[in-house]
């Protein structure tokens, strides 16, 4: 759809509907730098006069907006460049970006939630505060300041209220995955493992190739004693990111619970070579070395965890590196 957008928007190249789809287009791939490029474009062109009608989707509850070009949608692209900007970790200018766009609009409860994700990713913690307090005014439902209020809440210990704040957000928009994920984390941590996996199989199912919510499945599996499962997961999750040294980690770990320590040893070979300052694997790699006789190999692998800033035992360093 991108490339067909973009023969579009290549023979046509004054159109601002080609672009802007584009645009969209482009920024729900991820493909930043293209999507950027498109909202700044439009931006700076004369409205061309048009009968295309865009209908802004909020999540499962319809269009929330209807637009025009020639009528004006400069708040949501600066509100789409600022979006870039975030999904980019351009904090600051990603709220540079939405200051903009809130000073034309001063009504729209994203424009605020979003400022409020940028400062709260950036540290400022008061200011993302108020910027979600907004929100809520403006919308009392709003899923991302209802988002906000479970995090809140779940860094007091309040687990509860942290669960019934996202739970409320998911029915303002249950077409996120990191929801439901947020949701699964609080029930793994609450010990309700039947309602954390129905949770995890719902975010796996919007979004298959996240590594990390297979990775948190397999954790839920793996403590409710399907190992077999938790097996898959850790597996999968190693197939959608080869990259991503604690998927090797958690199946390494798992075999080494299942004294499959050749295997295991591979698997956290493979984590370190990712990652050289992984500490627990380092830990685990001991261990399974030393199982297998292997104590040199241990001994190293041991105190290369401390090194590295795990805690061990004396006595475990005792045992594993003998008088060495």
């Amino acid at each position: 759809a991108l490339t067909d957008s973009g023969i579009a928007m290549e023979l046509a190249p004054s159109n601002p509907e080609y672009r802007f789809n584009h645009g969209l287009l482009a920024y729900q791939s991820g493909r930043f730098n293209l999507a950027r490029t498109d909202f700044r474009t439009l931006l700076r062109m004369k409205r061309a006069e048009t009968g295309m009608v865009y209908y802004r989707q909020n999540g499962n509850q319809g269009a929330d907006r209807i637009m025009t070009m020639q009528g004006g949608i400069d708040d949501q692209l600066l509100h789409y460049l600022g979006l870039v900007e975030l999904k980019s970790g351009n904090f600051d200018r990603a709220v540079e970006l939405l200051d903009s766009a809130i000073a034309i609009n001063r009504t729209d409860a994203d424009l605020f939630a979003h400022r409020g994700l940028a400062h709260e990713k950036a540290g400022r913690h008061d200011q993302a505060g108020r910027d979600f307090d907004q929100a809520f005014r403006i919308n009392p439902e709003h899923a991302i300041a209802l988002q906000n209020r479970s995090a809140a809440s779940l860094t007091r210990g309040q687990l509860s209220e942290a669960e019934e704040s996202i739970t409320l957000a998911i029915r303002s928009n249950p077409r996120i995955p990191d929801f439901y994920a947020e949701r699964g984390q609080i029930r793994f941590t609450r010990q309700d493992y039947r309602g954390a996996l129905s949770d995890y199989d719902s975010a796996i199912l919007m979004n298959p190739e996240d590594a990390s919510y297979l990775l948190m499945r397999g954790a839920v599996r793996e403590k409710a004693g399907s190992e077999q499962g938790a097996m898959l997961d850790y597996r999968k999750a190693v197939e959608v990111n080869p990259q991503d040294p604690q998927a090797w980690f958690r199946e390494g770990n798992l075999l080494l619970k299942q004294r499959k320590y050749d295997a295991a040893i591979s698997d956290f070979n493979q984590a370190i070579l990712l990652d050289s300052t992984y500490a627990a694997c380092w830990h685990n790699r001991a261990i399974a070395h030393f199982r297998m006789g292997m104590k040199n190999e241990a001994c190293r692998d041991i105190r290369q965890s401390a090194t590295l800033g795990q805690k061990v035992a004396d006595e475990m360093i005792r045992k594993m590196c003998g008088g060495n």
